[in-house]
């Protein structure tokens, strides 16, 4: 068996303390709790500077900031009461429940307060309490202010004493006229009211605010009324009283106001008056399609002609011939006709009658109707004998129009719909009929791409384990920038203001390209923050489809051949026709098929039983070099297995069966090569092309076989993707230690240990060593001919990029770590480890005696033999002895208080890491 292990020296001791911090975890767990502080600052000073920036952020999230946050949620909530709407109901048929009309105008106070100076009727009569402004000009040039004094006089000392009483504005501007004349030549006097007098009026009845209130004497009616908020539901809207001197001198039908815009009855009001809103009268609700569906108060003799005006008339898809009308009868039980238009204009009505205006049916008849991903959709009239063709030809077909399949959805004469699969090739196009009012669904590339998303997938629940938490990460992710996009939308500063404008202008554009470039893709936004972020896949996920879900798992669905990291970005938004019509999702993954092999994209497609493969591999990336020289095989079932030639792929393959897969097969006579390098005590070094599934046996023997000084037992075996996966665990590992350190500062667990400094700084190292390192991926095998050729199953395959080195055989041993003098020896058959460490001086005070370790010439680490083992043990030319540090000085359990909430978090990562020294 292959062993895949990495040792590096230069970590090892940084490994070997976070090995005895593993083993003490336990024991402090018990016997320790944690104090909470809150005053972490002055130890992350103790942490590098690019390690402390990081800290700092994750604390930032972990520590909870609420010190506004009742506040903003109370000014939220107190924004949503001001500007709180009347909800709209709908009943069981979808239709608007109406509410009672007009009463909902007064809701919103107005103030009808007069200030300034005012541009007085003509008629208006001034009073006690009412300020002009006179002007002089002429000999004398003056401009006065006076108030009609409770006698209904003024004082000007140039003119004395003048009675305004009971004069109109007009006759007192007359009246001054002429005594300015008369008393001073050659001047001219101008007279303007400046502020009006309050007079006193009573709002009583059914009013919501009754009482006595003190108005402008320009005050009418209907500004009395939004000023009090109106009369309330049971108050009348069509019958408002005006009194003066216990005498009615006036009403006010609001209606006429409201819907007619007629002021001649909004009467003015004078000091004294009272206003009387008086009980509502009869109502008759009218609803359905009209263009203001509300419960009208109606007068007596009013007809139906009467209330559509309230309602403003008919809708566009009203039908005129089905009205219902539905009255009380005697016995209280609802009795219901229906009437035309013509028929019920003059019917008069009753109170509590109910008129429901039914719709056209709107159904579209004799047409044909085109959606998706091409550029003539819409509705046309349908032809006798007409064909896909008739209505779609070459012009009309884009770059990304998916051609291998389209779907027909078909009315029966029992008003079922059914779904009938196709394709678009000219001569399916030429050759299917249509029927009227047919609908076509086109697809497009991206609709394809969608079905191919690691989204969907997940969804489906067809994703394996490890996916899932790859999934979990990226909508995790997701969440985070949504919330940091909405922390950063901070109050404006005065800095801030002057760009804002830009700012705004650039967000506005950035979102206008956004739109459009989702428009030209017919794709709609992703729902944002949401497991699901599309309807389609809200949809599927809810869709009890096992078959269609366990034929696609044994299909062996396409994100499981790729990394689903690479396919989470591909989708930018949500199909639009999967949203508008999700069941066309469920019957395109009913008859996809899989499409893999020397294609650049495999995935799922779907298809019909008529198949193009050179355009199905147009739109699965195309076919590879090795592909465009191999075969398909086109797999029916297990006794119907076709295979085609890439070169006739062209033609058009016609079967009753449906294809399962289509594997695009390359060419056995032009196998895929790649490079694998050999260098070292090697006879013929250099860089050689594999053969896919050739093996290091084989790479070996065509460069000639070792040199006659080789040593194969210390052979270097590097593969880049084990570099790759060994440096992302180390990231998880220095990641996830520093959220540790977080949550230590947070917690308070930092003031349990003796030397916070010290902690901190044996930490951070470790983060920083871990960043640092750079894997060669070394992979443990065995490189000796003579065994590979004995034992076939430890061969191993090689792999495009990988690197092989065989040194010249080593004659010493080296030691390193606490010990007085690290060096190498020459090495003797009959020393073993605690001989070469005696040799080097013996261990150092700091030495952790039980956790020496040897690193042998294959790259194997193993702990030290002599420990466990009875005579002396075997170590081979080329080892190296490493004698780590102990980790007591460091106050072991003070420090690994600090690192309890690290390992918390960081059982997997500490797992690997520890792998590498076992």
């Amino acid at each position: 068996m292959t062993t895949l292990k990495r040792a590096d020296q230069n970590f090892t001791g940084a490994f070997q303390l976070l090995n005895k911090i593993k083993n003490l975890f336990l024991l402090f767990f018990i016997t320790n709790s944690f104090a909470q502080v809150s005053d972490y600052d002055e130890y992350l000073r103790f942490l590098p500077e690019s390690i402390r920036s990081s800290v700092e952020s994750r604390i930032s999230t972990d520590v909870e900031e609420n010190s506004d946050y009742d506040e903003l949620n109370q000014s939220r909530r107190d924004s949503f009461l001001e500007t709180d709407e009347r909800s709209v109901e709908y009943d069981e048929f979808d239709n608007v429940i109406p509410s009672f009309f007009g009463y909902d105008l007064f809701d919103i106070e107005t103030s009808f307060d007069s200030s300034g100076i005012i541009a007085a009727p003509r008629e208006y009569v001034l009073g006690p309490g009412d300020e002009l402004t006179i002007s002089f000009s002429g000999s004398i040039q003056a401009i006065k202010k006076v108030s009609v004094n409770r006698e209904g006089n003024v004082f000007l000392r140039e003119l004395g004493t003048i009675s305004f009483s009971g004069l109109t504005f007009d006759e007192a501007s007359e009246k001054l006229k002429n005594i300015t004349q008369a008393s001073l030549i050659g001047t001219e006097a101008e007279i303007s009211l400046s502020r009006l007098r309050t007079i006193q009026v009573f709002v009583l009845g059914n009013s919501k605010r009754p009482g006595s209130y003190n108005f402008s004497p320009l005050s009418s009616i209907s500004s009395i009324l939004f000023n009090t908020r109106g009369p309330t539901e049971n108050g009348s809207l069509r019958n408002i009283s005006l009194k003066r001197a216990n005498k009615e001198i006036g009403s006010l039908d609001m209606y006429e106001l409201l819907i007619n815009a007629n002021t001649s009855n909004d009467l003015r009001i004078q000091s004294g008056d009272a206003l009387l809103v008086n009980p509502v009268g009869e109502r008759v609700k009218i609803w359905g399609n009209v263009n203001r569906p509300a419960i009208y108060e109606i007068k007596e003799g009013e007809t139906f002609k009467d209330v559509l005006n309230f309602a403003s008339g008919l809708s566009s898809k009203a039908d005129k011939n089905k009205i219902t009308l539905s009255r009380l009868n005697d016995q209280g039980e609802r009795e219901f006709t229906d009437y035309s238009l013509k028929n019920i204009n003059s019917i008069k009505l009753k109170d509590s009658d109910e008129i429901f205006i039914h719709d056209l049916s709107g159904k579209l008849s004799n047409n044909i109707r085109i959606e998706g991903f091409l550029s003539n959709r819409g509705v046309y009239s349908f032809i006798e004998n007409s064909k896909v063709s008739d209505f779609i030809d070459e012009n009309d077909l884009t770059d990304k129009t998916y051609l291998p399949f389209s779907i027909i959805s078909r009315r029966d004469d029992n008003g079922s719909r059914e779904f009938l699969a196709t394709d678009l090739n000219l001569k399916t196009r030429e050759e299917f009929n249509l029927k009227p009012n047919d609908f076509i669904y086109v697809f497009s590339q991206y609709d394809i791409d969608f079905i191919n998303s690691a989204l969907l997938a997940d969804a489906l629940g067809l994703l394996s384990e490890e996916d899932k938490i790859k999934i979990d990460l990226f909508y995790e992710e997701e969440k985070k920038k949504n919330l940091a996009s909405q922390n950063n939308a901070a109050p404006l500063t005065s800095t801030d203001q002057i760009d804002s404008s830009r700012r705004q202008s650039t967000s506005t554009d950035a979102e206008k390209r956004e739109e459009f470039n989702l428009k030209r893709k017919n794709l709609s936004k992703f729902i944002p923050d949401d497991r699901y972020p599309c309807k389609s896949l809200k949809y599927v996920a809810k869709f009890n489809a096992s078959t269609l879900i366990s034929n696609l798992k044994s299909l062996k669905f396409s994100t499981s051949e790729t990394n689903i990291s690479d396919r989470l970005g591909l989708n930018e938004g949500c199909p639009k026709i999967f949203e508008d019509n999700p069941d066309l999702l469920i019957v395109a993954l009913e008859n996809a098929s899989l499409v893999s092999g020397e294609i650049r994209k495999p995935g799922f497609y779907p298809i019909t039983n008529n198949i193009n493969l050179k355009n199905l591999t147009s739109f699965a990336g195309g076919a590879t070099n090795l592909g465009k020289s191999g075969n398909y095989e086109i797999f029916y079932s297990e006794k119907d297995i076709q295979n085609i030639n890439f070169n006739e792929s062209e033609n058009m393959i016609f079967s009753s069966s449906f294809p399962k897969s289509i594997v695009l097969q390359q060419d056995p006579d032009k196998q895929e090569t790649f490079s694998v390098s050999v260098s070292g005590f090697i006879k013929n070094p250099g860089t050689y092309s594999i053969s896919k599934g050739e093996k290091l046996s084989s790479l070996l023997e065509r460069a000639g076989g070792y040199e006659k000084n080789a040593y194969p037992y210390g052979g270097v075996f590097t593969r880049s993707s084990v570099a790759k996966r060994e440096k992302e665990a180390f990231n998880r590992a220095a990641d996830q230690l520093e959220e540790g350190i977080a949550t230590s500062l947070t917690s308070g667990a930092i003031t349990n240990t003796g030397n916070p400094q010290l902690a901190l700084s044996v930490i951070s190292n470790l983060i920083t060593r871990l960043k640092d390192i750079s894997p060669v991926g070394r992979i443990v095998t065995e490189m000796s001919l003579e065994r590979l050729k004995k034992n076939p199953e430890i061969d191993i395959v090689l792999n495009s990029g990988d690197r092989i080195y065989i040194p010249s055989e080593k004659s010493t041993i080296t030691v390193t770590g606490e010990v007085l003098a690290p060096t190498s020896f020459v090495y003797s058959k009959n020393l073993r480890v605690n001989d070469y460490i005696k040799l080097a001086g013996g261990m150092a005070d700091s030495a952790d005696k039980r956790g020496i370790f040897v690193i042998l010439p294959n790259g194997q680490a193993v702990r030290n033999l002599d420990s466990w083992r009875i005579g002396r043990s075997k170590i081979e030319p080329g080892s190296t002895i490493i004698v780590p540090r102990d980790s007591t000085p460091f106050n072991a359990i003070s420090i690994f208080r600090i690192f309890t909430p690290i390992l918390a978090n960081f059982a997997t990562a500490a797992a690997a890491i520890s792998a590498l020294n076992n």
